[in-house]
């Protein structure tokens, strides 16, 4: 099948028709329509790079557990992130473990943790405590229900972070 072409409205005020992007270069292509590739599927070089830093943990992480970005008395840190506060809410997760006062990478935003197990395919994980997930929507006075992602398999979370709710 060819490509669709949506209509434009040109400078002259005439429609004209476009023809929408399968791929991109970068900031050169914001605004254009994005168009599916020979796969049926959006191209990679239109999807968000997964984010992964190296960054000082304040305490002791596993790997697979949700992290917290905070300031450690000005120097940027890790956590464990914690439905305690929402202080210590969820922003990504450490692929491996990391000890106290040591660096170690920690990918932000969202991906594919392989570092849990024991999941439930295609359940919703909220984040718990000490940087752990379950699938128990948290109550309580004060903690919050942060939706952290979903099951792809019992050893993969799709990472999928979205705002807490404080619960009252």
């Amino acid at each position: 099948m060819a490509a669709q072409k949506p209509l434009q409205l040109d400078g002259s005020g005439n429609l004209a028709e476009v023809s929408a992007s399968q791929s991109s270069a970068g900031s050169g292509d914001a605004g254009k329509i994005v168009a599916l590739n020979a796969s049926g599927l959006i191209d990679n070089t239109m999807l968000p790079d997964i984010q992964v830093v190296s960054m000082l943990a304040s305490e002791a992480i596993s790997a697979g557990a949700m992290i917290n970005v905070w300031s450690n008395a000005g120097v940027s840190s890790v956590r464990n992130a914690d439905n305690t506060s929402v202080a210590k809410q969820a922003h990504g997760f450490a692929p491996g473990a990391i000890s106290s006062a040591a660096s170690g990478n920690v990918v932000l935003g969202g991906g594919e943790n392989a570092g849990v197990s024991g999941l439930t395919i295609g359940a919703q994980y909220f984040l718990s405590t000490v940087g752990a997930i379950t699938t128990v929507l948290p109550t309580g006075t004060g903690v919050i229900a942060q939706p952290v992602g979903v099951a792809r398999t019992a050893t993969e979370l799709s990472v999928i972070i979205q705002r807490p709710v404080v619960r009252a």
